[in-house]
């Protein structure tokens, strides 16, 4: 999976602001085989912790848009490119409701739409420049594997490592900083 910025819901992403290149900050919670619908204590800690560093948040999720996969997506402030294979539904692109805690679920009531692309990437980018980001995962396992890429509008990269659950359920990972990204 590769990301740029944004905070949401279900396979979810979100825009805020935050702390330096070299300095980054990260927000992570992880509850290893959580069911759908679940509390998610550690999950949701992380995130409220983030929420509290990066200030007044923008939050996406995907209810608005139809189910399917389609290569990009538009959403306010943000496009949302995707690549990889087409497993099709309900596996690939704009997913509603469940597959179970292995394979992915909305975050919400475990019945709302949630982003899928295994074996691919998603890359956000966004309309203006952020300094926050922040996201839930669900379903992924070992299997799928995670790989979380910066590109900083000064041509710095970083690379992130969430972990990677092995009996899926749910995580969020985020992170603030001052230099700001677009993508």
């Amino acid at each position: 999976m590769k990301i740029g910025s944004l905070l949401a819901v279900g396979f979810a992403t979100a825009l805020l602001s935050g702390t330096a290149s070299a300095s980054i900050t990260s927000y992570e919670g992880v509850d290893d085989g959580a069911p759908v619908g679940g509390t998610f204590t550690n999950s949701n800690a992380a995130s409220a912790a983030f929420a509290a560093a990066a200030g007044p948040l923008e939050t996406i999720d995907f209810e608005s848009v139809p189910t399917g996969h389609q290569p990009s997506y538009v959403l306010p402030g943000v496009t949302i490119s995707v690549t990889g294979p087409v497993y099709g539904y309900p596996f690939s692109g704009v997913i509603a409701g469940t597959v179970g805690n292995v394979y992915g679920f909305d975050i919400g009531t475990g019945r709302g739409n949630w982003l899928g692309f295994p074996d691919g990437t998603a890359t956000f980018t966004f309309d203006n420049p952020v300094t926050a980001f922040g996201f839930y995962t669900t379903g992924l396992q070992t299997t799928f594997g995670l790989s979380f890429d910066v590109t900083f509008n000064d041509g710095t990269a970083q690379s992130l490592s969430p972990t990677v659950l092995v009996n899926g359920g749910a995580s969020f990972f985020g992170f603030t900083n001052t230099n700001a990204f677009s993508s």
